[in-house]
């Protein structure tokens, strides 16, 4: 595979989100290994800043703007009725699912299919299922591949609890199978979800796990006392913020008062002021953040996927505590991290490495070990995806 071309629906700057980091290092591996990688972005109309991409690909960049497209009217039949349903307090129990095909525009298909004959790609990489269509229109000799980010098959039910809105986007399994089944390569996030994978295609296609790769600060401890969260307005990141404001957080400050716990990103804007914390709101570097805090905090209790946060703050070498969910995709690498039993506990290892430096340090070490362990295994998992040939 000397090139490829990666279809997705994001913007990637700015790189406020675990999913723009992950396919800007999913770019730069590529590139490592000597692929030439072009960038569609299917645009949702809307007047976005794109000269930090152009930047980046130069005149490997195309845009298709979806909004010049017809719209699919199941999208606003389902969106009508869930709004409705949920008027009505019954988006919980009556579920509207969509299908695989929801949010694919009408047209796209052609478009890739004339820019990859163009262009002269070995590969066609979609984020996320929903652009799987595009594959039925590409000659065989192109190597179609599906990066999932995500299971998207009945990720309502991490929200069924009466403080959560559903997600915008979910599936049933047959249609996520209908979708991955168009692909000739499935990358998952995490071991969990290729071996579901395989599963539901019927180990009939190549899947592979390449999860996020980052490079590695030096190890190091920060001589204060702030504890920091970072995060986006996604709804699991505002719930795992109140959780720990309210169940943790008193606790931490009880045993130590002076502690100072930080809340950046534009998880913000859903956390209301308090004496309690400090709101940063959305940083222009996040390497910011972590060079002023003493422990970074995960404390997410729900999600699929693989938890870029948590890779993130390794990779910067900081010491991390979290929760089994917060560590999912890594949970055997206990050296690396705290995870933590319980809210009690999760209060007394954030206070133990506050004030503890060998603690702390013995953490970073272990951190940057890992994450060089671990990019070196996604680094080895690419090479095997780009020697693929048809």
């Amino acid at each position: 595979m000397k090139s490829i071309l990666i279809v997705s629906g994001i913007n990637l700057f700015p790189t406020i989100s675990g999913s723009k980091r992950r396919i800007l290092n999913l770019i730069n591996n590529f590139r490592t290994q000597g692929v030439e990688v072009s960038y569609l972005w299917v645009a949702p109309g809307s007047k976005e800043n794109i000269m930090p991409m152009k930047r980046l690909f130069g005149k490997g960049l195309f845009v298709y703007n979806q909004a010049k497209h017809k719209i699919n009217p199941r999208i606003l039949f389902c969106g009508y009725l869930r709004k409705t349903l949920k008027f009505l307090r019954l988006d919980k129990k009556i579920i509207i699912k969509y299908l695989a095909d929801d949010l694919y525009p009408a047209g796209l298909a052609e478009y890739v299919s004339a820019l990859a004959k163009k262009i002269h790609v070995d590969a066609v990489m979609c984020e996320y299922l929903f652009y799987s269509p595009i594959f039925l229109q590409l000659p065989d000799h192109v190597v179609k591949i599906i990066d999932t980010h995500d299971k998207m098959a009945d990720r309502h039910k991490l929200f069924l609890d009466p403080h959560s809105s559903l997600p915008f986007f979910y599936i049933s399994e047959k249609e996520e199978k209908r979708a991955l089944e168009r692909a000739d390569v499935i990358i998952a996030i995490q071991k969990e979800e290729e071996h579901y994978f395989r599963r539901l295609t019927n180990a009939q296609k190549r899947v592979f796990t390449i999860g996020d790769s980052i490079e590695t600060a030096e190890p190091y401890f920060v001589k204060n006392k702030n504890i920091s969260f970072l995060g986006s307005s996604y709804r699991m990141n505002v719930l795992a913020c109140e959780w720990f404001i309210q169940k943790i957080l008193p606790t931490i400050l009880r045993l130590d008062p002076e502690i100072q716990f930080l809340i950046a990103g534009t998880v913000c804007k859903e956390i209301p002021d308090s004496s309690r914390y400090k709101k940063l709101g959305v940083v222009a570097d996040v390497e910011e953040i972590y060079q002023i805090s003493r422990v970074i905090v995960n404390p997410t209790t729900q999600g699929t996927g693989l938890n870029i946060k948590t890779i993130e703050a390794l990779a910067y070498a900081k010491p991390l505590v979290t929760t089994p969910k917060g560590a999912r995709g890594i949970l055997a690498q206990k050296d690396a991290l705290i995870v933590a039993k319980n809210e009690q506990d999760f209060a007394k290892q954030v206070v133990e490495i506050v004030n503890n430096d060998e603690a702390a340090m013995r953490l970073s070490v272990e951190a940057v070990r890992f994450v060089a362990h671990y990019n070196q295994g996604n680094i080895n998992t690419l090479k095997e995806l780009i020697s693929i040939e048809k």
